[in-house]
């Protein structure tokens, strides 16, 4: 009885042993986004899916190291952010983000109007004096080809609307 104790003693040890040396397995970008999906996991499915569709996209990185997509709709440049991060892979989500220089017609006042008549996207002013317009999306669990290209279109009708919106609000 002792021999069988000592026995499976040391088979434990010796599993317990061999799963610690096994390191558990790394996640990469593209094995966590399904083939032909949209994942902020794999920012080059979202520059590829821009392309795609007919805007110019060019993935670079921020000042952080996460990715960026630097893009243009309506007239307008615009970045494609990357947000939940982990050591600048893996992301969560994305925002679609233009921001205007500092004016001093950028108030509080006129990004609460933005935003009483627009659903999707938000307007703030940030610390600086400078605008910024955003279109938050998460990918978790991968979007479409397709949902992308709605979603896409949504931004691109935002940003047409901007110029009026601006005509209509004037710096005072």
């Amino acid at each position: 009885m002792l021999v069988a104790c000592v026995a499976l003693w040391l088979l434990a040890l010796v599993s317990s042993t061999a799963m610690a040396a096994d390191p558990a397995p790394t996640r990469t970008a593209e094995a966590s986004c399904p083939k032909d999906a949209i994942c902020a996991s794999d920012p080059g499915s979202i520059t590829t899916a821009l392309q795609a569709l007919g805007y110019k996209a060019m993935l670079d990185k921020d000042k952080d190291g996460d990715p960026l997509i630097t893009s243009a709709a309506s007239g307008y440049n615009f970045d494609v952010l990357f947000y939940g991060c982990e050591k600048h892979i893996d992301c969560k989500s994305i925002s679609f983000s233009i921001t205007f220089i500092k004016d001093s017609a950028n108030t509080p006042e006129l990004a609460n109007v933005w935003n009483k008549q627009h659903r999707f996207s938000t307007m703030a002013v940030n610390d600086d004096g400078r605008l910024t317009v955003n279109y938050d999306m998460t990918t978790v669990g991968s979007i479409s080809k397709d949902t992308f290209g709605e979603l896409l279109d949504w931004w691109s009708d935002t940003l047409g609307n901007l110029g009026t919106f601006f005509k209509e609000h004037p710096a005072k």
